[in-house]
C-alpha cells in the first residue's frame, strides 16, 4: 500500500525511558493531525532531540533516528489502516472474544490473536488488525511437572502483562469459567495439545488419575527429589536396623527412612517383604 493512501490516528514511534532502575519501551500514542497521519509520527516526536532520558529506539531499546522510526512503523503498519477503537473489533472467523480480556481471542486449536497495539497495555485502546501471540513454554517451578503453554496478556486487575495458560483461554472461550474446584485437564495427558477436543474442566483427582493412566507421573528413583533407589528402600523395609543407623548409612535423615517404614513414601513398593 502507497504510504500517501495510509491514514495513522495515533504516533506509534517508540521511546525508551526510564523506569524502576531500568528502562521500558512503549510507543507515543499521541494523537496525530494533519501531516502527522501520512508519518505515524506526531510532532512531538518529529521535533524530538534525543535526550540521556528519554530517547527514540526499536523494539530491543536500541537508538535510532526519527527517519529509522518512521520507517520501521511504516514497515510493521504500512499494509493496513491503522484506526483507533474504543471496543475491541470482531474476531476473525472461527474465533472467539476471551471472557473478561478484550482484545483477545482463541480458536478451538488453542491459536490465541490480540487487537491490543504491540507492545503496549494501552487501556481502552484496540486496532483493527488482528496479529497472533506467541506461545511461550515456561520452565515449571518443579521439574516433575508438566510444561503448558502461555501467552502474554494484559491482566484486567492490574493493567500489567503476566502469563496465562494456553488451556485455560479456550476452556473460558468455548465451555465457560471454572466451576468451583475443578481444574483444566488434558484428555490425552499431553499438556501441550490445547485443542478444544482434548480440554475438559475437572477435579483435580480425576486430573492426577489421567496423568497415572497416561504414565505422566514421576515417582520412585524417577522423581526429581528422589533421594533413595528402589533397592535400598526394600533393604530399609526388611532391616531391622533402628531408623538412625539406616539414615547415618544412606547419608538422609531420620524422616526419610521413618516415611518409608510408615508408608507415607514410596507406596508403590510392597511391604510384604518387612520381616
Amino acid at each position: 500500500m502507497p504510504y500517501s493512501t495510509i491514514r495513522f490516528t495515533v504516533c506509534l514511534a517508540r521511546h525508551r525511558k526510564p523506569y524502576r532502575g531500568g528502562f521500558r519501551i512503549a510507543p507515543c500514542f499521541r494523537p496525530l493531525r494533519g501531516a502527522g497521519r501520512l508519518i505515524g509520527v506526531c510532532d512531538q516526536c518529529f521535533e524530538h532531540k534525543s535526550r540521556p532520558d528519554d530517547v527514540l529506539c526499536d523494539s530491543k531499546g536500541r537508538r535510532i533516528s526519527l527517519a529509522r522510526a518512521r520507517a520501521l512503523i511504516m514497515t510493521r503498519h504500512g499494509d493496513a489502516s491503522l484506526t483507533v477503537l474504543s471496543v475491541p473489533p470482531q474476531p476473525p472467523r472461527g474465533f472467539r472474544h476471551v471472557p473478561n480480556f478484550p482484545g483477545y481471542a482463541v480458536n478451538r486449536n488453542g491459536d490465541v490473536q490480540s487487537c491490543r497495539p504491540v507492545g503496549s497495555a494501552s487501556r481502552g485502546m484496540f486496532m483493527e488488525q488482528w496479529h497472533a501471540l506467541k506461545l511461550l513454554y515456561l520452565k515449571p517451578a518443579v521439574p516433575t511437572k508438566p510444561t503448558y503453554a502461555h501467552v502474554q496478556m494484559v491482566s484486567p486487575a492490574t493493567g500489567k502483562y503476566r502469563p496465562y495458560r494456553v488451556h485455560h483461554l479456550v476452556l473460558w472461550a468455548f465451555v465457560g469459567p471454572c466451576p468451583p474446584g475443578m481444574e483444566g485437564c488434558h484428555k490425552n495427558g499431553k499438556s501441550k495439545d490445547n485443542r478444544l477436543s482434548n480440554l475438559r474442566w475437572g477435579t483435580s483427582l480425576s486430573n492426577s488419575a489421567d496423568q497415572i493412566r497416561h504414565g505422566k507421573v514421576s515417582h520412585g528413583e524417577r522423581h526429581a527429589f528422589a533421594k533413595l533407589t528402589e533397592r535400598r528402600v526394600r533393604y530399609i523395609l526388611a532391616s531391622r536396623e533402628s531408623d538412625a543407623k539406616l539414615a547415618k548409612r544412606f547419608g538422609v535423615s531420620n524422616s526419610v527412612v521413618s516415611d518409608v517404614r510408615n508408608n507415607v513414601s514410596w507406596k508403590h513398593i510392597e511391604r510384604r517383604n518387612r520381616r
